[in-house]
């Protein structure tokens, strides 16, 4: 292999390494610097004082039980209305039923919070046994498979390597969250959404969007751009097939 297409395939790795660096810095920051600097002894804790909760916590009853599928469905149904009017409900059940809400008045807050699902929160009240497999294990086995197809495949284009070693360091950013941090990933980015408030569709109602991390924004930019350059692809390929049928034809 010369030393062109070394830079071509290990460049890109370097990314992933940084990516996985810089998550795992600004959660180490949240969790254990922070902190200092204000009381924390909830997950998602006002880290700076300007950042007002508008309740503390809640005692919600029976009806929002989260050891119960009915209580957990409730659960899902109050956090989307809070959601609609502009409230960000956490629920942390881990330890203890604790309830938070939040009004986020500003465009960017940091606030830190635990995940202990995927995008959204999904799957985030399933079995434990379950939830390492679906979230942990097969995340593992996929990126494995993603970083052999990588240093496999000669066709993928530099904007296409770069991008699949962000998606990767991403991944395994949050991974080594699920596998070291018992209390979930750790999210702390909390920005506004200017949702539309009549809309029934709750991914367009929203308010604000969910709290996310490092790792999640390096998968969705890195996943979005990689993407348009698959489309890119597609797109060249097809004039390049019409050219040489074209061609084939006057001939």
């Amino acid at each position: 292999m010369e030393k062109t297409e070394l830079k071509a395939y290990f460049l890109p790795v370097i990314l992933a390494f940084l990516v996985i660096l810089l998550d795992q810095g600004s959660k180490i920051f949240i969790c254990n610097v922070l902190p200092l600097f204000g009381d924390d002894t909830k997950y998602n804790q006002q880290i700076r004082s300007e950042y007002e909760y508008v309740d503390t916590s809640l005692n919600l009853g029976k009806e929002y039980d989260w050891h119960t599928i009915k209580g957990k469905m409730n659960l899902l149904k109050l956090q989307d209305k809070f959601n609609r009017k502009g409230y960000v409900l956490d629920f942390y059940p881990l330890d203890d039923d604790t309830f938070k809400v939040h009004d986020g008045p500003h465009f960017l807050e940091i606030i830190h919070t635990r995940n202990t699902g995927v995008a959204f929160s999904f799957g985030a009240h399933w079995p434990t046994p379950v939830r390492r497999v679906a979230f942990s294990l097969i995340p593992i086995i996929v990126l494995s498979l993603v970083v052999v197809v990588y240093f496999r495949n000669k066709d993928f284009n530099q904007w296409q390597r770069w991008s699949i070693m962000g998606i990767v360091g991403g991944g395994f950013g949050n991974i080594i969250d699920r596998l070291f941090r018992a209390k979930g990933v750790v999210d702390f980015v909390d920005v506004k959404w200017f949702g539309l408030k009549n809309c029934k569709i709750n991914f367009l109602a929203m308010n604000r969007w969910p709290t996310f991390n490092v790792a999640d924004a390096f998968v969705v930019v890195c996943g979005i751009i990689l993407i348009v350059c698959f489309i890119q692809t597609i797109i060249k390929e097809t004039k390049a097939a019409k050219a040489a049928k074209n061609e084939s034809e006057k001939k």
